[in-house]
């Protein structure tokens, strides 16, 4: 080989090189058809052994974390497996155990809870056909029968369970069906507790003016439910609902008459005992910021250290002892740890590497969950 011969090929000559190669095979090997709804024009065929090649670096398979069990150490997951083209739910009942199937089909799966008192079902939500517009369903884990809990024609979130029932808490919007037609409806949303074992008898318990309700939190013994109504990404706010009255209104919260600015404000979690509320606001600075809402003497006060950085979840533990966050820390999340009482920050083990995406308490156990996404392994769960 010649000297010029082992000299770099320049980008240029190099970028001719491959298309020639490219074309060449396209010649001799078989080549990936083009689907029936695309019309593809100056568009070089694509070899069928070089689909196979890059497979390897699109077909990434990680796990999402759903939900704990209530009562034992399994764990709700959604996956999609190579061979799939859907992401499902599934059951893990034991570290680095085989994934059992709970859901199936077309559509995908992604969002799902365990009936909270034994475990009984699972709730989960589907779209079809991609229309973005949510339907719950009950499903028995043993026998794979799916059952329905909301109408079509709406499209329906799940803001939680009424405690010590198989309740749900639905809000209901309505479709728009005029967009295409030059006008837009101007719907209310409707709040369902609906029962999964008996979803033919829903029961409403408020209608709440517009769109945009959820972040929803319910105090330990049902009475009220907090709701967060955004607007914007810089402006949402907190209502109070009284689920106790049979024609609940909801009272503004936040912002309030001694600080009417426009804000981030978001509902998190009840204190245990009820008398204060846990949120987000970015409404003293420039980031989202874990504070306290005491509901008799409406001061809002911040909790733990000042972080520097977006606070995007907080999970209280199930007694209500200690707070995990999740912080955006320059756009990797990360988590702490806070004594719920006095604010302090608390030791952690030695988390696994990349950024923590969901955060989870088991409901009865000393255990928390943590989804971790990294560039070497994406989608990992980590108890």
């Amino acid at each position: 080989m010649t000297a010029a011969a082992r000299a770099p090929m320049a980008p240029r000559a190099l970028l001719g090189a491959a298309a020639a190669a490219l074309v060449g095979c396209a010649s001799l090997e078989p080549t990936l058809p083009w689907p029936p709804a695309l019309h593809a024009q100056g568009v070089p065929a694509i070899p069928l052994p070089l689909v196979a090649r890059l497979r390897a670096y699109v077909d990434i398979a990680g796990h999402a974390l759903v939900d704990w069990h209530p009562l034992r150490n399994e764990l709700l997951v959604a996956h999609r497996p190579p061979a799939a083209h859907t992401t499902q739910l599934y059951r893990l009942n034991r570290a680095l155990g085989e994934l059992q199937p709970l859901t199936q089909g077309a559509d995908p799966v992604t969002r799902g809870a365990w009936e909270p008192e034994r475990g009984r079902f699972v709730v989960f939500a589907r779209s079809e056909g991609g229309d973005e517009a949510d339907q719950w369903f009950r499903l028995d884990p043993d026998s794979g029968q799916e059952t329905p809990l909301t109408p079509q024609g709406q499209r329906h979130t799940l803001l939680g369970w009424l405690p010590r029932s198989t309740q749900v808490l639905i809000a209901s919007v309505p479709l728009d069906r005029n967009a295409g037609a030059g006008r837009r409806d101007r719907p209310d949303t409707t709040l369902w507790a609906i029962d999964a074992l008996d979803p033919a008898k829903p029961r409403l318990l408020a209608r709440l003016p517009g769109i945009g309700w959820g972040g929803a939190a319910l105090a330990a013994d049902a009475s009220r439910l907090a709701l967060t109504k955004t607007s914007a990404t810089t402006d949402a706010e907190i209502w109070l609902l009284d689920l106790g009255s049979r024609a609940a209104q909801p009272t503004r919260l936040l912002p309030s008459a001694t600080h009417p600015a426009a804000a981030f404000y978001r509902a998190a979690a009840f204190a245990p005992d009820g008398r204060s509320l846990l949120l987000l606001t970015d409404r003293d600075g420039e980031f989202r910021a874990l504070m306290r809402y005491d509901l008799g003497t409406q001061r809002l006060t911040a909790i733990g250290p000042q972080i520097p950085w977006d606070v995007t979840d907080v999970e209280p533990s199930p007694d209500g002892g200690q707070l995990a966050l999740r912080v955006n820390a320059g756009g990797r999340g990360e988590l702490r740890l806070l004594d719920a009482a006095s604010g302090a920050e608390l030791a952690l083990p030695p988390l696994p590497p990349g950024s923590i995406e969901r955060l989870r308490w088991h409901p009865s156990k000393a255990a928390l969950a943590v989804q971790t996404d990294s560039a070497r392994a994406p989608g990992q769960i980590h108890v």
